[in-house]
């Protein structure tokens, strides 16, 4: 399934929500916040700065290994949902099977019941 325009979370009340209301999992690569939501799609916000890679070729690196990662797991997630990843330094030297598999695992945590 694609990952479409509609599935960002665009906006700072948005991103705000998801870290005011949600769930959340930290481990060495990211933080993971989730909130189940009524708006009838799993939606994506993925955060990278400048602290975290110097390089935009990094922080798009970055954001485009998650939001796959994001896109191979949607099914897994709730019909209604937003997630947040708040990427660290560590992930820029992980892998993609160890960065998926750290990712479900939050993703389990967060929705407990799914």
């Amino acid at each position: 399934m694609r990952f479409s325009k509609k599935q960002r979370i665009r906006t700072t009340k948005d991103f705000l929500l998801v870290r005011e209301q949600g769930k959340h999992f930290s481990c060495s690569l990211f933080v993971l916040q989730g909130r189940e939501t009524d708006l009838g799609l799993r939606r994506l916000g993925v955060i990278v700065s400048k602290r975290v890679a110097k390089s935009a070729v990094d922080r798009n690196r970055l954001r485009r290994l998650f939001k796959e990662i994001f896109r191979q797991n949607q099914e897994q997630l709730p019909l209604s949902c937003d997630i947040v990843l708040l990427a660290r330094k560590r992930a820029l030297e992980s892998n993609f099977a160890n960065t998926k598999k750290l990712f479900i695992k939050a993703k389990n945590y967060v929705f407990q019941n799914t």
